[in-house]
């Protein structure tokens, strides 16, 4: 419906324009609820491993870039506490 409303309002370059960006934003929350799954799996195992998790742990977590997370995640095979995790 909105598509259509937009089609017959919009030139074609401005309706590209927004179906870019459009895109865009919609990839953008995909990589963003992707990057929260992942921390909130590993907020899980960090429990189980090292409980209980101080809010600073916790929020640390759930602060961390995708990447930070692959490095935390790739950590937690070895760490033997939460200091040497995040150290």
């Amino acid at each position: 419906m909105l598509f259509k409303v937009l089609e017959s309002a919009l030139e074609p370059e401005a309706l590209e324009a927004v179906m870019t960006a459009a895109e865009r934003l919609r990839e953008e929350g995909r990589e963003q609820g992707r990057a929260e799954g992942r921390a909130a799996v590993l907020l899980k195992v960090l429990a189980k491993r090292f409980a209980p998790l101080s809010a600073e742990a916790i929020a640390r977590v759930q602060a961390s870039s995708p990447d930070e997370l692959d490095r935390i995640a790739e950590r937690l095979l070895s760490a033997t506490s939460l200091d040497e995790l995040f150290g």
